[in-house]
């Protein structure tokens, strides 16, 4: 932290004209610093099926998994992905039966009338001349129709998109992608996920076979064959299609701690603090709450929970460690179980108490223990009425 004051008026001036300027011309800087990693691992080698011949049916495989940065960070579990395919352009002869230069993804616009065009920004230039590369950039033909994202079921937690489809279209004026999903999870032992990727060729024109009806429905049984023949125009070109693996949501073991400080369960004054996190793994659950000063623990949980994006612990000001000793784990309250209890302590916490919750959970299956935590100072409104118990869900 930089910390600059600096002084403006001569030696004679007085100490209270000088105040005001010392918040005036006083600035701090914070330096604010993060390492970003990617969440996944996928090889970006080219997925080349070669020449192919029309109704052959070929596979592939693409493999995603978890990137070591984040197997080796404990504080997040999981990551939601999908794959998308984008149209692909390319520089190729002027027969577009070779890419002779650079690719790029293709662009979807809007045109605002329910059509659309595919920009491929500008042509590729030679670097010594400054002038565009000989050949024709443009949109290559599409082989994302033809293409399959098969999941490996195991276990079976992701989406599956046959060949024979349309990977986008437009609706009330914007993109309707058919995505196909995918999840990895530590705390469920699903580190990597091996897509089948395959293809199913085209026809071309009027020279189909007399059986490709049946090749595209037994692919997919709910596609219309005539929509998936390619003109005779583009035989002999090279199709093709890119394939976005596209990272959706990472979740961490444990939500971040939020309080409810007078928190009223069933609408009496009972002040209660209601402790608030997610739990989005199951494990071992170890939960306190201390006095910061003194570091006296007025409540303690430990035990075994499961998956509860809406964890939650209650905790009354009065002291109640003597009575419980750490060891309960209550569901809501009992009133009738109270009454000994308020019998044996009356000890309220008193207002100005600086407390510190802190939970930590370790997940099942031996993942690493995360921990949050959060501080917070007793209020008089808090202790005006404490005379509920403690439980947690």
């Amino acid at each position: 932290m930089n910390k600059k004051i600096v002084f403006g008026l001569a030696a004679t001036s007085t100490a209270l004209a000088m105040l005001p300027l010392f918040a005036a011309f006083e600035a701090h800087v914070v330096n604010v610093t993060a390492q970003i990693e990617n969440a996944l691992a996928v090889s970006t080698a080219a997925i080349e099926f070669g020449t192919v011949f029309p109704q052959e049916h070929l596979n592939k495989s693409l493999d995603v998994r978890l990137s070591s940065s984040f197997l080796t960070e404990g504080r997040v579990d999981d990551v939601n992905y999908f794959i998308r395919q984008k149209p692909k352009c390319a520089l190729t002869n002027e027969a577009g039966t070779e890419i002779i230069g650079p690719t790029a993804t293709g662009h979807i616009i809007l045109n605002g009338q329910g059509g659309y065009t595919i920009d491929c920004g500008p042509a590729p230039l030679n670097p010594t001349t400054g002038q565009p590369l000989p050949g024709h950039w443009g949109v290559l033909p599409s082989l994302c129709e033809y293409i399959s994202k098969e999941d490996d079921k195991t276990p079976d937690n992701d989406g599956s998109t046959a060949s024979f489809h349309e990977p986008f279209q437009i609706v009330n004026n914007t993109i309707q992608w058919l995505d196909t999903h995918g999840r990895l999870a530590k705390s469920e032992n699903d580190l990597a996920d091996n897509w089948t990727i395959d293809l199913a060729v085209p026809c071309f024109g009027g020279f189909c076979a007399q059986d490709w009806e049946n090749f595209v429905h037994g692919i997919n049984p709910g596609a219309n064959p005539a929509d998936y023949t390619q003109p005779i125009a583009n035989e002999h070109k090279v199709f093709d299609c890119d394939l976005w693996v596209e990272v959706s949501g990472v979740s961490p073991i444990l939500g971040e701690i939020t309080l409810n400080p007078n928190y009223q369960p069933d609408g009496y004054v009972h002040e209660v603090m209601q402790i608030n996190y997610a739990r989005y793994v199951a494990g071992d659950v170890d939960f306190t709450l201390k006095d910061a000063n003194t570091d006296t623990t007025y409540y303690q949980f430990s035990g075994h929970k499961g998956v509860n994006p809406g964890g939650y612990f209650e905790w009354s000001y009065r002291d109640q460690s003597p009575a419980f000793g750490g060891a309960g784990d209550y569901e809501g309250y009992d009133s009738t179980l109270l009454f000994p209890i308020w019998a044996a302590d009356n000890t309220i916490v008193p207002a100005g108490t600086p407390i510190v919750i802190s939970i930590m959970l370790t997940p099942d299956g031996g993942g690493s223990p995360h921990t949050v935590t959060y501080n917070y100072t007793v209020t008089a409104e808090d202790v005006l009425n404490a005379d509920h118990d403690f439980g947690n869900d």
